[in-house]
């Protein structure tokens, strides 16, 4: 009697991409193949030969499970989002400017999104007292606003295209719009991102302020974003 039995060893793949930035998602595929044999034997008898056939039938099952897992990035939350300011190539500014927008919130959780570049080895972007109230209250919904903590407490930033001279908390006694610590940015080659989550109320009218001083070398962009 003869049994030919084929199995097959399943082979998972996993190809996880990281970056500190990119949106980008990862796949695991899974691929599980079940062989099944079944055997089916006849025998028959007589007085001057006994014949036993012997048959192996085969199957195989092939079941491929994908899962997709999106991880968040910071520019994942710009799609939909309402551009606040779109500054391109702007000339050099002698004093901060402050910039004010109401916003009215359609979400529980509103993100506030800024992105800088400005190609130069010594000019940069002044970023200082970021404010985020609900009309009618004094309530502070930002966190580290002014930076004064001297740390990025409350903010998230991200370099997702690999630009130089990115954004940091600097330490200065010159040049921030109040106190001693700002956000200075000379995202070179790219724009890099600074955003904050705030708690909001569906509906609301929110007031978001700012100061922004710009160097003026080129090529530069200051963008402002707001969404959920």
């Amino acid at each position: 009697m003869t049994t030919s039995t084929t199995t097959s060893t399943p082979t998972t793949t996993t190809s996880l991409s990281t970056t500190s930035s990119t949106t980008s998602s990862s796949s695991t595929t899974t691929t599980t193949q079940a062989t099944t044999t079944s055997t089916t034997t006849t025998s028959s008898t007589s007085t001057t030969s006994t014949t036993t056939t012997t048959s192996t039938t085969t199957s195989s099952t092939t079941t491929t499970t994908t899962t997709t897992t999106t991880m968040l990035t910071c520019i994942s939350s710009l799609t939909g989002a309402t551009m606040l300011l779109n500054l391109t190539n702007s000339p050099s500014q002698n004093s901060y400017i402050q910039y004010s927008y109401n916003y009215i919130a359609v979400t529980t959780s509103t993100r506030l999104t800024l992105s800088f570049r400005m190609d130069s080895n010594s000019d940069n972007w002044s970023l200082d007292t970021l404010s985020v109230k609900r009309i009618g209250t004094s309530t502070e919904l930002l966190t580290n606003g002014d930076f004064d903590s001297g740390t990025m407490s409350g903010w998230s930033s991200c370099n997702p295209n690999n630009a130089t001279n990115f954004g940091f908390v600097h330490y200065n006694i010159y040049y921030p719009q109040s106190g001693y610590y700002y956000w200075k940015d000379a995202s070179t080659g790219a724009v890099d991102y600074l955003y904050q989550y705030f708690s909001s109320v569906v509906g609301a009218n929110y007031t978001i302020s700012f100061y922004l001083k710009g160097d003026g070398d080129l090529p530069n962009s200051a963008n402002v974003y707001i969404g959920s």
